[in-house]
Order: structure tokens, then sequence, then C-alpha cells
């Protein structure tokens, strides 16, 4: 009968399992990581788009107030008022991009434990 205790296996599965929790703690980061940059690009483009639009706003105020057609007048307010709903849509993604509800090591645990659960089973 051999001995468990003397027994190498279970020390070496321990390491098995030690390697593989970080491999995978790893993998996640990276994969973490390359979301938050992928957020921060997208945050990037829409803080470029917002300053594109207040331009673009900010001409077309200058065009009604030299404008002395009334229709003219209004299809400017009406590019401008779209305009600014764009401009707060996009303000919004920005407000809202990169912030997640908890941390990387928070999400990593509770991932971790729910698949040591599945190891027990």
């Amino acid at each position: 009968m051999i001995d468990t205790v003397d027994h190498p296996l279970p020390e070496a599965v321990q390491r098995r399992r030690t390697l593989t929790f970080d491999r995978v703690r790893s993998m996640f980061k990276d994969a973490w990581d390359q979301r938050l940059g992928q957020a921060k690009a997208r945050s990037q483009a829409a803080q470029a788009e917002v300053k594109k639009l207040a331009k673009q706003i900010d001409s077309l105020v200058d065009r009604i107030v030299e404008s002395q057609n009334d229709r003219v007048t209004k299809a400017y307010e009406s590019r401008i008022a779209k305009l600014e709903r764009e401009k707060i849509r996009l303000e919004e993604t920005i407000a809202k991009s990169g912030k997640s509800k908890h941390t990387f090591e928070e999400l990593f645990e509770l991932s971790m434990s729910s698949l040591a659960s599945l190891w027990k089973i």
C-alpha cells in the first residue's frame, strides 16, 4: 500500500495547479488590459469627435448671425440641435467609458472561486 503522505503526487498536482492558475490569471489580466486600452481609444476618438462637433456648431451659429433668410436660419437651428444631441451622446459615452464597477482583482477572484468550486465537484 502506498503512503499518501510520502507520495510526491499531491505536491506535484498542487504545483501544477499553481502554475495553471498563474497562467490563467496572466491571460485574464492581458485581456482586461486590452479591453481598457480599447475603451481608452474609443474615449479619445469620442473626445475628438466632440471637438469637431463643437467647431461645426460654432460655424453654424456664425452663419445664423449672418443670415437674412428665416428658412435658412431655421435649417441651421435644426442642424445645430441635431449636432448638440450627438455631442451630448458622445459626452455621455466618454463619461461611461473605461469605468468598471469592480477591479480586475475582484472579478478575477470571483471567477476563480467559481472555477475552484467546479474542481471540487
